[in-house]
């Protein structure tokens, strides 16, 4: 395979993994919808959407490591030091200019992804924490005959929501 076509065919790799990273934007987000509106069912179909992709990138990375393999052949340099600025040394202008363009997409997408991602761990976790002092409340409400700190015992009309877990 002539260079000019295993150069293409990295451009279009990259290009899938833009768009797969795009679309796991776009899941991010609509994740961070379904944890703040509660809809649990739909975020279970989102995170489904969101393997279905992460397998899918994983397979495109393989492709890429196997064409990037071959061009390391032909320049006769080792994968192991290969990068798009020592392949812009090798290569033609325009084909570095395309890969560039795609890696910088892709850097863009996954930061953005990334920050997303941890915004979305940050809402399940305060949902979580939420949910703890919910039902510490409850139980504490629903308590009777509790003792208090000072030994007496704590009547069921009487609530105690100063000793709660917070």
């Amino acid at each position: 395979m002539s260079m000019e076509l295993m150069l293409d065919q990295l451009v279009e790799i990259l290009e899938e993994e833009s768009n797969i990273y795009s679309q796991l934007l776009q899941v991010a987000r609509k994740k961070k919808d379904m944890i703040v509106n509660g809809k649990i069912n739909d975020l279970e179909k989102l995170v489904k959407v969101e393997q279905a992709c992460i397998v899918h990138v994983g397979k495109l990375e393989n492709k890429r490591e196997d064409v990037v393999s071959e061009i390391c052949r032909e320049l006769d340099v080792s994968a192991d030091e290969m990068t798009i600025s020592k392949l812009s040394e090798k290569v033609g202008e325009e084909s570095f200019k395309k890969l560039q363009k795609k890696r910088e997409e892709i850097v863009n997408t996954v930061n953005e992804l990334k920050s997303e991602n941890e915004l979305n761990s940050k809402l399940i976790e305060n949902s979580l924490e939420y949910i703890d002092f919910s039902l510490n409340l409850m139980a504490n409400l629903d308590s009777d005959g509790s003792y208090l700190k000072t030994g007496q015992v704590n009547e069921p009309g009487k609530r105690n929501i100063i000793d709660l877990k917070l």
